[in-house]
């Protein structure tokens, strides 16, 4: 029977007898215990009959991310990011996505104001990762092969070492028939070295160094022909760290050649039961051993640690710095004969999970370099080996088997280094070629560049680099420059640019006067809004004849244009560009011409509002009037420091109160209107006199014509003061 069917029948049993607390208490047990592989089934059941527990899903989340199943564990993170505030959920869950390939979904997620606000070394990494995504996927893409070899298993196979003429890996393939042990946390075998021959990699692996077998974890390994040693990671199964966890150690052994077997030596003394020492990696010539560790005083998490043989002993371990370690995990050094060392990340940014990186140990002032793809990729990169001064070799990955377990593949570089191209430079709209391009090619390695002109728009036989990134800048007047990177494999022939046109562009241009003296006002600023994007605001000064100007605008566009002045009613006139009339380019003719009358703001100084008129002993707001009052609301939004005071008066006939009476219904009737319009009850009062100030002679008793008494009929605004400014003036 199976585990998971023993589990499955397990609960089914408990929960006949409603042990919910009991199963959620295993769960635990499974989890503290790091048996993620056991604690899976417990926390899905108890999620399908109750999926509101906070901890059961984050557990349950946790589960699946250590045991890299990404999908499964995505849907369960981005329910806590919805549900909660614990920050690691956030973080896991953009991890998860970068996993997923869902880039776009990460992006957007880390730049939320709540997650960028963050500064979390990790999010940083996340975000630089995805803005630097066409770089990382672009640059190598065909001119390295890839391809998985035919001796991966249905089980994890990683950590590939070149060794006379054998390619030795790691694996959790059953080695034997009759030993089987499984690992807890992940469900699966306990690693074991295998090796097969470099000319025969399509046969069948055998073990390794049977001698040096375990009961737990044995490899990866590494080997220094000249002194004829290997050291190999191991679990210290009998010690255990202060945590309970049985650490990985690293061991060395020695080939006799006479017994024809490897005989183990002392322990390196850098071990300790109280962290890990792991994935070593030695050099050439036997005196330098790379390898990881999560000892104190690192940077976090894994870091690469270095030691050096001095007189026969292993001098204290040194890290590399933060050139190479990050606050997240380094981990599978590999040190060339050329002292290049790679190794794998996920603290340093990439595609997705881990991602291998080269280091110049030589050059140690450079930060190490992410290898791109096609080597890296959204799944877990790691463990790289080439052959001495070749650019070829094997590394191991999770993206074939839906980031499960592990396989080795092989990668070599396409020794191609330049050819030709045929360029084509179009309009994007027409599809037509366009003469006349200035064309620009630049290589962002070395920073070269080359300019060419095509007076066709074509170009047969454009000579290009090969294995890096090219920019292609394409310039010509009356449309948008364009700027492409790209990077030319061997089996690009043609490359297509394809140029915008520039939208025909308006001039627009006015003159500014006061309004009663119809003299230029000068320092005047003139605001031009696009109404459909309002971020784009353009503004100018008037010069001293009180005259401004714009060029470039869009045609097709509606925009408003505002005239503003300390000491000036603030104006505005509506325009739509229209591309039959937006046809000049020089700044010596112009399409619209939006000239203002400004009117200088004087207190108290009353100001008719022409034809508000209101029903025979009435106050309501008639439509008509409406319109008239709408545009006091216009002057105080367009003024939004003036205080106005709305004053209504009526003839001489009638009663002098019942006169009074309406005149100050109809003022506060007009108030109410333009305060439910939007404007603040502070900025507006209404008040009125009746027929107490007559502009004219028709007081009682005085014949008038209809026309003579109208004129008394009237609505007037003055500007009282403004917001903000204290008024000590006393009326008399």
């Amino acid at each position: 029977m199976s585990r998971k069917i023993f589990y499955t029948a397990f609960l089914f049993l408990i929960s006949t007898s409603s042990f919910a607390q009991l199963i959620l208490n295993y769960g635990n047990y499974k989890y503290r215990q790091l048996n993620y592989s056991d604690a899976i089934p417990v926390f899905e059941y108890l999620i399908k009959k109750d999926s509101s527990s906070l901890e059961v899903n984050r557990k349950l989340a946790t589960c699946y991310r250590l045991t890299n199943q990404p999908a499964k564990a995505e849907p369960l993170f981005k329910k806590l990011v919805l549900l909660d505030t614990v920050w690691t959920d956030q973080i896991y869950y953009a991890e998860m996505l970068m996993k997923n390939k869902k880039y776009a979904q990460a992006f957007k997620f880390v730049n939320t104001p709540k997650v960028s606000a963050s500064k979390d070394y990790r999010m940083e990494s996340i975000r630089n990762s995805i803005k630097n995504l066409t770089q990382l996927t672009a640059i190598d893409s065909a001119n390295i092969k890839v391809a998985s070899l035919s001796f991966n298993s249905e089980y994890s196979d990683f950590s590939p070492v070149i060794y006379k003429g054998k390619l030795v890996f790691t694996s959790d393939r059953i080695s034997s028939s009759f030993v089987k042990r499984r690992h807890t946390w992940t469900d699966k075998n306990f690693t074991n070295l295998f090796y097969i021959n470099l000319d025969e990699t399509n046969g069948k692996p055998l073990p390794f160094a049977n001698q040096l077998r375990g009961r737990l974890n044995y490899g990866p390994a590494s080997f220094c022909a000249y002194t004829n040693t290997m050291y190999y990671s191991v679990n210290n199964p009998r010690k255990k760290s202060i945590d309970g966890y049985k650490n990985l150690k690293i061991l060395s052994a020695t080939y006799d050649p006479i017994k024809s077997k490897w005989i183990k030596d002392t322990l390196l003394s850098f071990n300790s039961k109280n962290y890990e020492c792991t994935h070593p990696s030695v050099n050439s010539d036997g005196k330098s051993l790379y390898f990881s560790s999560n000892m104190p005083g690192g940077f976090g998490g894994m870091d690469i640690y270095v030691c050096y043989l001095v007189d026969s002993q292993w001098t204290k371990p040194k890290n590399l710095g933060s050139n190479v370690n990050s606050a997240g995990n380094e981990v599978f050094p590999f040190i060339d004969n050329n002292e290049m060392l790679f190794f794998a990340s996920d603290g340093r940014g990439g595609l997705g999970g881990l991602d291998i990186f080269s280091f110049n140990v030589k050059a140690n002032n450079t930060n190490a370099e992410n290898l791109a793809a096609p080597i890296n990729s959204y799944a877990d990169d790691f463990g790289l080996v080439k052959f001495p001064n070749e650019d070829k070799g094997y590394f191991s990955t999770s993206r074939g088997k839906s980031g499960i377990d592990d396989d080795i593949y092989t990668y070599s570089r396409i020794k191609q280094k330049a050819k030709t191209i045929a360029v084509s430079i179009v309009d994007a709209q027409t599809g037509k070629r366009i003469e006349g391009v200035n064309l620009s090619v630049r290589n962002q390695a070395n920073k070269a560049e080359k300019n060419y002109s095509l007076t066709t728009g074509f170009y047969a036989n454009l000579p290009v680099v090969l294995n890096g990134l090219l920019e292609f800048t394409a310039i010509k007047p009356g449309f948008d420059p364009i700027t492409l990177t790209r990077a030319i494999t061997y089996l690009d022939t043609a490359l297509q640019i394809r140029m915008q046109p520039k939208p025909i562009a308006c001039i627009i241009q006015g003159y500014i006067k006061s309004k009663n003296e119809n003299k230029k006002i000068d320092s005047v600023t003139v605001a031009l809004v696009d109404q459909n994007n309002l971020s784009k605001t353009y503004t100018t000064i008037t010069d001293s004849n009180g005259f401004y100007h714009f060029v470039d605008i869009e045609s097709n566009t509606t925009y408003k244009i505002t005239a503003t002045k300390s000491g000036y009613f603030s104006k505005s006139q509506k325009l739509i560009g229209d591309n039959k009339k937006c046809i000049n380019y020089t700044e010596l003719t112009f399409d619209y011409q939006k000239d203002f009358a400004l009117e200088q703001i004087i207190l108290g100084k009353a100001i008719k509002i022409d034809n508000i008129y209101f029903d025979v002993n009435k106050f309501d707001i008639r439509p008509d009037a409406a319109k008239e009052l709408d545009k006091v609301v216009k002057l105080l939004v367009e003024n939004p420091e003036i205080i106005i005071e709305l004053s209504s008066h009526t003839d001489a006939r009638g009663s002098d109160q019942a006169n009074f009476l309406l005149s100050d219904n109809r003022a506060k009737s007009s108030v109410a209107y333009i305060i439910s319009k939007g404007i603040a009850s502070n900025r507006i009062t209404g008040k009125g006199y009746g027929e107490t100030k007559l502009v004219n002679k028709c007081g009682n008793g005085v014949v008038c014509s209809d026309k003579e008494h109208q004129q008394n009929r009237r609505t007037e605004f003055q500007v009282t003061g403004f917001l903000g400014q204290v008024n000590t003036d006393k009326e008399e």
